[in-house]
């Protein structure tokens, strides 16, 4: 055994001097390997937040609007009777005590202009995630006509109506139009639709009319049914009275004394 100046001790012959101890006392860990613990846990927290982001941008129904994604009858369509509903409750949130003076809907958007009792005008619009936004819109003397004029039911009725007779697709619907126009619909009815098809869809069958409550779909301009099934009436009696004039004609013409014509008078009248 021999002493070894430096260290202050002695060392075996064949023996190893041991390292000295770090001034941890060699228990932390290295620091690469925290390092690339703080990078995975850096990736995984930015690709955690990509991930809700993209979900929101995929869910959200503004961006949904944006890209196309709503069309038609789809189920975040503003034309289906339940989602209608909700988009007017919004509308008489933002505009209560009012009544109605023109209304636009779209799958994606419901526009219309509504009046209060003082004739103030107001054009509110609600959008795919139902939030309302108003713009002032002067005054008019014009009364307009109340929420319950409209049917919940026919917008959907009437798309599918049109996409039908169109030989279209329901996606194919660009907007329709409620009008009040006493006999737009034929009869009692005083409200009726307009309906407009997307510009893929030929010009001759892109315009289209109903009545308010979805029935009598056909081209926009041709009369109503009930106007139809009266000008089919008068042309009946028409042709039946003038049958009757000329069968009274001939009797006339062969009767060969006066009781003969009492006898066509008597028949005929």
């Amino acid at each position: 055994m021999t002493v070894n100046p430096r260290l202050g001790g002695t060392v075996s012959h064949g023996g190893t001097i041991p390292e000295a101890e770090g001034p941890q006392g060699g228990g932390g860990p290295p620091e690469r390997a925290i390092a690339v613990l703080f990078f995975l846990v850096t990736v995984a927290l930015v690709g955690a937040t990509l991930f809700l982001s993209e979900q929101h941008f995929i869910d959200d129904p503004l961006a949904q609007a944006q890209r196309g994604d709503i069309a038609g009858l789809d189920e975040d369509s503003l034309i289906l009777r339940g989602n209608l509903r909700r988009a007017l409750d919004e509308v008489q949130d933002k505009a209560p005590r009012t009544t109605i003076k023109n209304l636009r809907l779209a799958p994606v958007s419901l526009d219309m202009t509504v009046r209060d009792s003082n004739g103030r005008q107001e054009i509110v619009r609600v959008d795919p995630a139902y939030r309302a936004s108003t713009t002032d819109f002067g005054d008019s003397t014009d009364a307009g006509y109340p929420f319950s004029a409209i049917n919940l039911s026919a917008p959907a009725k009437i798309t599918k109506a049109v996409a039908r007779r169109a030989g279209a697709s329901t996606d194919d619907l660009d907007y329709m139009v409620l009008t009040e126009s006493p006999g737009f619909g034929g009869g009692r009815e005083s409200y009726g639709w307009s309906v407009f098809l997307k510009r893929d869809v030929p010009i001759a069958r892109r315009q289209w009319q109903a009545a308010g409550n979805g029935s009598d779909v056909r081209k926009l301009g041709a009369p109503p049914r009930a106007v139809l099934r009266q000008q089919a009436r008068q042309q009946r009696e028409s042709r039946q009275l003038q049958k009757k004039i000329q069968a009274r004609s001939r009797c006339f013409s062969r009767a060969k004394d006066a009781a003969g014509v009492q006898r066509c008078v008597a028949r005929f009248d």
